[in-house]
């Protein structure tokens, strides 16, 4: 009777695949979280972006844009940067709004990173219909 030396699976094998699985759930779980955190902030600022337009489009004194929002006219651009900045004063994002050609604030465009934007057609104080565009983004670190 002869015996062959060797085994089909050691000790050191089993050890080596547990921690082979358990740095492999680690490095998963790490990535989920991350990602999830993305969509977290993304749907934050969407909400951010709904109250905003709400406010925005309202015939509201302080922040509204509209001066009648039956057939959707907005009041002079001279009440844009003053709205716009008192509803950036309520929000931790921030908020830049671009009519046709002309954009509120003037020095937004250069920090829109992370974003959500909403549209919508509006009339402007000749009665001409344009497109109305409000960014909500993620300020970036100073």
């Amino acid at each position: 009777m002869t015996f062959r030396k060797g085994q089909s699976l050691s000790f050191d094998a089993i050890i080596a695949s547990v921690i082979f699985i358990i740095t492999l759930f680690s490095f998963l779980n790490f990535m989920f979280y991350f990602q999830n955190t993305g969509d977290y902030n993304k749907d934050m600022m969407e909400k951010e972006s709904v109250r905003i337009s709400l406010l925005l489009f309202s015939e509201n004194d302080t922040y509204g844009i509209m001066e009648d929002t039956m057939t959707n006219t907005l009041v002079e651009d001279s009440y844009f940067e003053e709205r716009i900045g008192n509803i950036s004063a309520t929000t931790p994002y921030g908020v830049c709004m671009f009519l046709d050609d002309s954009q509120y604030p003037s020095d937004c465009e250069d920090a829109l990173s992370q974003k959500v934007s909403m549209s919508r057609i509006v009339r402007n104080s000749d009665g001409d219909l344009v497109p109305l565009t409000i960014y909500v983004y993620q300020k970036r670190a100073s």
